[in-house]
């Protein structure tokens, strides 16, 4: 049953992930664009259904990240061309970033095929906590879009390495994101063994 089970999460998560590299590796529009591309080229007018005005701009930034990651598992690059460009700027226009911050840019920035930027967040994140297990995520999600196998196994390894003691720090971002370190968990050991 167990076996069944870590089966199935291996296969939904490998699913999720496949979804979100077919979409980056079309450059959401055709063509590999920075993030900063996608900012000025976006062709969708952005469909507000929320007033973000009304909110910090934590908040906002949080929410626009929230639906451009779902509008990249659902495949909808309509949606993410809407919303990858409000969500970076949000993310610009507040005070100092911590790492959650960071992480959500990171992924960001993965969704837009634009790796650099990408790995820019998961240095920033390292700079301060050297064994963020965010960090590993961005790089192993940049490894698995520029199909660079040697690192994704090493982001791999270094997660399973420090998951222990990092997952025991109890860090907010770490409770904001318990699903995806769960996931990517499950992922890591499947793909080490």
């Amino acid at each position: 049953m167990v076996s069944n089970r870590l089966t199935w999460i291996v296969t939904a998560v490998s699913i999720v992930l496949l979804v979100v590299v077919a979409v980056a590796k079309s450059g959401i529009s055709g063509s590999p664009q920075t993030g900063t591309e996608v900012a000025q080229s976006s062709p969708v007018p952005p469909r507000a259904t929320t007033d973000l005005s009304t909110m910090s701009p934590r908040e906002a930034a949080n929410r626009l990240f929230n639906r451009v990651m779902a509008a990249a598992e659902r495949g909808d690059t309509s949606e993410v061309l809407s919303f990858m460009p409000m969500a970076i700027q949000a993310y610009q226009m507040f005070g100092p970033l911590d790492a959650d911050a960071h992480y959500d840019l990171g992924m960001i920035f993965s969704i837009g095929s634009d790796p650099v930027s990408a790995l820019a967040q998961a240095d920033t994140i390292e700079q301060s906590f050297p064994n963020h297990l965010l960090a590993r995520v961005i790089r192993a999600t940049v490894a698995q879009l520029t199909d660079d196998e040697e690192s994704l196994s090493r982001a791999y390894g270094e997660f399973l390495a420090a998951f222990e003691a990092e997952i025991a720090l109890d860090r907010s971002e770490y409770r904001a994101h318990r699903r995806t370190v769960d996931l990517f968990r499950v992922e890591a050991i499947a793909n080490t063994q």
